[in-house]
């Protein structure tokens, strides 16, 4: 279970939704952990409503839970949790929308490196696409 819970949280980060249900045992805990780590959500059974629940305590004892419930009433929890999740729109993925892949990489540059190339060699009057000139007639 760490492996696959660990796997979850490193391919879809703040997107990893962990969820532990009745059983024995703390192997989950670390799993979660990387999780929440990566900003994901954390769902336990609550252990009282569970038929073994050595696994939920040892979950909600080890890591930073978002969601306690009864099992039948965890698919509802999150959905009243994720409304609540604010939805962040990078500022490149607006500016990149209907850009030449040339201002696209310039954009991404400006962003991830802090220098702006947006006015290479534009304040000479020379474009940054690549102009060729025929040899002079003599």
């Amino acid at each position: 279970m760490i492996f696959f819970l660990r796997s979850l949280a490193n391919d879809l980060h703040e997107r990893s939704i962990g969820l532990i249900l009745s059983g024995m045992g703390s192997d989950g805990s670390n799993g979660l952990r990387d999780i929440k780590e990566r900003n994901g959500i954390v769902m336990v059974q609550d252990p009282a409503s569970a038929k073994f629940d050595s696994m939920p305590r040892n979950a909600i004892n080890s890591v930073l839970v978002d969601i306690v419930a009864p099992a039948n009433e965890l698919p509802a929890r999150l959905i009243q949790f994720i409304k609540h999740i604010p939805v962040i729109v990078s500022v490149v993925d607006l500016e990149i929308k209907d850009k030449s892949a040339l201002e696209k990489i310039i954009i991404l540059l400006r962003t991830y490196t802090g220098n702006d190339f947006s006015l290479y060699k534009k304040k000479y009057g020379v474009s940054t696409h690549r102009k060729t000139y025929g040899r002079p007639q003599n």
